[in-house]
């Protein structure tokens, strides 16, 4: 009977349990009227909702969703909010959103502030940010965006190999060279954390996480 009566409590706490759980609600492309393919995601201060979406900026209130194409009309590959602004990154396009006095959003190019032409092609994956600084990550180079002095300079990578992904740990921003190793970006240059072994090629890390002794490296072999 004891057996019994356990077994019963448990189950009513794990139910009870499943049952505090938000409920989970799937948007399809026709609710939100936009591309079908979502690649990031950020929150703002105002609480509404970023979407790196295939045909624009999705802005998303909890009741009604808005879409913002950025300028050349092209995917917009990656999303982060710093601010009042909402940073955007797409091909051979990067900039930020701002809201006006309308409540809708309006654009600014940070193009024409790159110290040299962009490569052709080049589409920007990854954003992230480290106190002042904006980090734009496309598979050619690493733009730093100084958000007090609004001037850009790029990261003096060692090796021409593609950067395959950038991350934040705490304020420490890392990045991936296929083939060349693990860097951390240091007063604006990289400094080299995991040399180039050949257990990296071939290889691509998805995320870095801390632990007390410092930060773990993570990967997926592919």
């Amino acid at each position: 009977m004891r057996i019994y009566f356990f077994f019963f409590t448990v189950l009513c706490a794990f139910l009870g349990a499943s049952q505090e759980l938000p409920p989970v609600i799937n948007y399809s492309a026709t609710t939100y009227d936009a591309g079908n393919q979502n690649w990031m995601l950020a929150q703002a201060e105002n609480k509404n909702f970023y979407i790196a979406n295939g045909t624009g900026l999705l802005e998303y209130n909890g009741a009604d969703w808005s879409l913002y194409p950025v300028l050349n009309n092209t995917i917009v590959r990656s999303v982060k909010t710093k601010g009042d602004k909402i940073f955007t990154g797409a091909y051979m396009e990067v900039g930020f959103w701002k809201e006006n006095e309308f409540g809708t959003l309006d654009y600014t190019s940070l193009v024409d502030k790159f110290p040299q032409k962009m490569t052709d092609g080049e589409q920007f994956w990854h954003i992230e940010n480290s106190d002042e600084m904006m980090i734009f990550q496309s598979f050619e180079k690493l733009y730093l965006y100084n958000l007090s002095t609004q001037k850009i300079s790029t990261v003096d990578t060692p090796e021409s190999a593609p950067i395959m992904n950038l991350f934040k740990v705490e304020e420490n921003i890392y990045y991936q060279q296929e083939s060349v190793g693990v860097f951390l970006i240091k007063n604006g240059r990289p400094e080299q954390l995991i040399p180039k072994r050949q257990k990296l090629k071939g290889s691509r890390m998805d995320f870095i996480c801390l632990e007390q002794t410092g930060a773990r490296k993570t990967s997926n072999f592919m």
